[in-house]
């Protein structure tokens, strides 16, 4: 914990803070970016925003960053309660399964100055339960998951003590779990009528289901959520949900729009051969997917179908485009019937028939392995409350980014050389994706890179010090706070003009 700046730096770090203050609310209130203050005073806001900042970290200007809580073992999955209090899972030992509270003490919450969080221990670790990304809150309780289930505990947003493992109930179970080969986290997300939307991986990482009917997000009615505050409320097995929608390989990042639209960030598969295609394209393909996830029932290719990026020259790239993968396309033994989906074979043409198959909104580079997805929220409004709310957002990035996507890259394991890395900014406009960069029929995003390694220029995308980002979502003072598996970190992201 750091504690309160003594006597007069402390009169000094107010004083600038106050004209942080001015400075991001003006900056919230321009519909553009803001015209760069002179070097002097912009060195001074971003030191009264993130101190020292990050180390090895590139941010563009106006925006700064900084460790706000380190020595957690693998946080993964954030949520933040209605008394701004940030909630967060870690997945490694010696603190597996342990959910901590988090929250600015008074004088950084009051200055807007970087202070480091506290913590609150709220689950404890346990092994057994193995509590490993999942975390989300509503009605009164506090929800998280592990590989096979998914659980709650009574829970009063700001309540900052201990709740323990002994009221915890199951409330959905039977997900596959326990196999060597798998995606083994499970994304809870609520939206605003309460229906909760659960997602689901792939049973295979470096090769291909054969059927798609694990890698899915389902869907739990509020009424659903609802019954299990009934006495003696029995486990909802996990394919009683709606299947929302379904082949997904591994839609880890989930994300609500400004409209309730959910959305998502797919990870592709590790390795990509087609001899029609000039052999192993693995580095460049498949994309990794954003997907509009805005009715239920929408089959989206996986395992049949994977998304181009980028194919070797002299081939003509259309990142978005769809192919049939090579094994379903023909008999698995001479005279053995086609695979089939549906009735129908496998094929190209059935994976380009958007009938059958919804294409991605959008293809995020290759390999980027996207693991966390916010949208930014509307400035506040106009009037009083809007004045008020401006100025506790202090820290809110700049208004004309309202609706866009913020997308986090937990990075290449196997490529050379390594992409992602980075928290990026993609950019939305009418509810959708803006696309198109290379023309014609492609869906290619190049998000805006807001947090990444100085190195990146030099082309080494990685942090000298193994800094992965993860999850993260925006906060009660318009910061962005994420999470950090590799180095045990929670980071603030601000923008401070």
């Amino acid at each position: 914990m750091t504690p309160s700046p003594p006597g007069h730096m402390r009169r000094v770090l107010v004083a600038v803070a106050a004209a942080a203050v001015t400075a991001a609310a003006a900056a919230a209130a321009a519909a553009a970016a803001a015209t760069p203050p002179p070097p002097w005073k912009d060195a001074a806001l971003r030191r009264a925003a993130c101190g020292a900042g990050y180390p090895g970290a590139v941010t563009p200007p106006g925006y700064c960053a900084y460790s706000a809580a380190s020595g957690l073992a693998g946080p993964r999955g954030i949520a933040v309660d209605t008394a701004g209090d940030l909630l967060v899972v870690e997945r490694f030992r010696p603190h597996k399964g342990r959910i901590r509270s988090y929250h600015l003490p008074p004088w950084a919450v009051r200055t807007g100055l970087p202070g480091r969080l506290r913590a609150v221990t709220l689950v404890p670790a346990d092994e057994e339960v193995n509590l490993n990304h999942g975390v989300a809150v509503r009605g009164g309780f506090l929800y998280a998951s592990n590989d096979t289930s998914v659980f709650r505990w009574p829970y009063r947003a700001g309540q900052r003590r201990w709740i323990g493992n002994g009221p915890r109930q199951v409330v959905i179970d039977g997900m596959p779990g326990g196999v060597v080969l798998r995606h083994y986290t499970r994304t809870l997300k609520f939206n605003a009528a309460g229906d909760l939307f659960l997602s689901i991986g792939s049973r295979e990482t470096d090769g291909v289901d054969g059927t798609p009917w694990r890698s899915m997000v389902k869907r739990y009615p509020a009424a659903v959520v609802a019954s299990w505050s009934k006495p003696r409320a029995a486990p909802l097995h996990w394919q009683r949900g709606e299947t929302w929608a379904l082949g997904l390989r591994n839609e880890v990042g989930l994300a609500f729009d400004a409209k309730g639209v959910l959305w998502g960030v797919e990870n592709g598969n590790n390795l990509v051969r087609d001899d029609r295609l000039g052999g192993d394209i693995t580095d460049d393909n498949p994309c990794e997917e954003i997907n509009r996830l805005d009715k239920p029932g929408g089959f989206f290719g996986y395992p049949y179908c994977w998304s181009e990026h980028t194919l070797p020259a002299p081939r003509k790239s259309v990142p978005g485009r769809q192919h049939a993968w090579l094994p379903f396309t023909a008999p698995a033994r001479p005279g053995a019937p086609r695979k089939k989906f549906r009735g129908i074979p496998i094929t190209n043409a059935f994976c380009r028939n958007r009938a059958r198959v919804v294409p991605p909104a959008a293809c995020l580079p290759a390999h980027w392995a996207p693991l966390g997805m916010a949208f930014q929220p509307p400035p506040p409004p106009a009037g009083p409350a809007g004045v008020a709310e401006a100025r506790r957002r202090r820290y809110a990035f700049p208004a004309s980014g309202s609706g866009d996507a913020i997308v986090l890259s937990h990075g290449s394991f196997s490529r050379d050389p390594a992409v992602g890395y980075a928290v990026g900014r993609v950019r939305y406009t009418n509810g959708a994706p803006v696309t198109g960069q290379r023309g014609d029929l492609s869906v290619a995003v190049t998000p805006e890179v807001l947090f990444g390694s100085a190195t990146a220029e030099d082309g080494d995308v990685t942090f000298a010090n193994g800094f992965r980002p993860l999850d993260g979502l925006f906060w009660t003072d318009g910061s962005f706070a994420f999470t950090g598996d590799k180095t045990g970190e929670i980071v603030l992201l601000r923008y401070y003009w």
